[in-house]
């Protein structure tokens, strides 16, 4: 495995000993793996702790895969956070937007920041 231009890690295989995979397949395998229950469909089912589940396991293992400050954890850590503030968990949907807020200065690119942007308004004018 090569992480971010790095030298490439050992890798089980059944066709040699070590093979070199790239990040963004792996990413693709965490989507079909992760998400094979589809945690936001889930949530609009009414399977919320199903998808509250779902997303907390795919934050973690992308945590662990490209760092807690990667933009690879956007769209996950805004369905989380957005799941938390629609279920009133306004404490446990904050630190999660926060989060996205410091990657958006970072720069990173997402279709959805205008309403994670709205979304974070309103839960500050709660807190009020």
């Amino acid at each position: 495995m090569r992480l971010s231009g790095g030298a490439p890690l050992p890798c089980a295989s059944p066709h040699n000993s070590t093979t070199t995979i790239d990040l963004n397949l792996i990413d693709v395998e965490l989507y079909g793996i992760v998400y094979i229950y589809n945690p936001v469909n889930k949530s609009q089912l009414g399977q919320d702790a199903a998808a509250r589940h779902n997303l907390e396991r795919a934050l973690a293992i992308k945590e662990k895969s490209f760092g807690t400050a990667s933009p690879q954890l956007v769209e996950t850590l805004a369905n989380l956070a957005d799941l938390h503030f629609r279920h009133g968990r306004y404490a446990e949907a904050e630190p999660l937007y926060r989060r996205l807020l410091a990657l958006r200065k970072q720069g990173v690119e997402y279709k959805d920041w205008d309403k994670v942007l709205a979304d974070y308004s309103r839960l500050t004018a709660r807190s009020r």
